[in-house]
């Protein structure tokens, strides 16, 4: 007995069902191939996983498509069993590398690489690593709390580039109260070592002194 997943063909290729049965009103029969899964992207199992992806159940899966942001733009919907495989399609097209770090994304780590998305469109944006992911719900979140005040993408996207430009803007030429120069620092931190090597040696000398054995007359 082997626990090898039986092979299941996409329906293009089982005419035998195309033939019997009927497409529901408003949709036509599945005809194009699921995305082929790279295996050059550090996903270990993809070959096996394009071979063995599940299809859907019904011959008609092609998802009504959701109107957003304007007449002229539409989203198709991924099914939550496509995840996996529209990840894997998704980093190909970038190239492999995550949108923010430009780094590799290895898919054979568990959960390594997320698919971002627009949280008032809906629409994918990417796919990121999963810390950079974290890294930029958590920076959206806090511009939009503390520095947009409000939580529209509208409000955030142009309070981030502001703070770019910010960053990257000439400064006042005067020095903040308190702060030190990197060579400031060095001395300080010079000094502090030789003030705690003075206390050293004089809290030996008194200790050497305090057992010093007491000569008589």
């Amino acid at each position: 007995m082997t626990n090898e997943l039986p092979k299941i063909l996409p329906l293009q290729h089982r005419p035998d069902l195309l033939g019997a049965v009927q497409a529901p009103a408003g949709h036509s029969p599945r005809t194009e191939t699921p995305p082929i899964l790279p295996d050059a992207i550090g996903l270990a199992d993809a070959r096996s996983f394009a071979e063995y992806a599940p299809v859907p159940t019904s011959a008609y899966c092609k998802a009504p498509a959701v109107r957003v942001q304007g007449p002229d733009r539409t989203l198709k919907p991924i099914p939550r069993t496509n995840m996996k495989a529209m990840t894997v399609k998704i980093l190909k097209d970038q190239g492999g590398l995550c949108l923010l770090c430009k780094c590799r994304i290895d898919l054979s780590i568990p959960k390594e690489g997320c698919l971002d998305h627009d949280h008032e469109s809906g629409e994918v944006r990417g796919v990121l690593h999963r810390s950079c992911n974290a890294a930029e719900g958590k920076v959206a979140n806090a511009a939009g709390r503390w520095g947009a005040k409000g939580m529209s993408y509208e409000l955030i996207v142009p309070w981030l580039e502001n703070l770019l430009a910010y960053y990257k803007g000439a400064g006042t030429g005067y020095m903040y109260p308190g702060h030190k120069s990197p060579e400031q620092k060095a001395v300080a931190a010079r000094l502090k070592r030789n003030t705690r090597a003075a206390e050293k040696r004089a809290t030996a000398k008194v200790r050497t002194m305090s057992f010093k054995p007491k000569v008589e007359p």
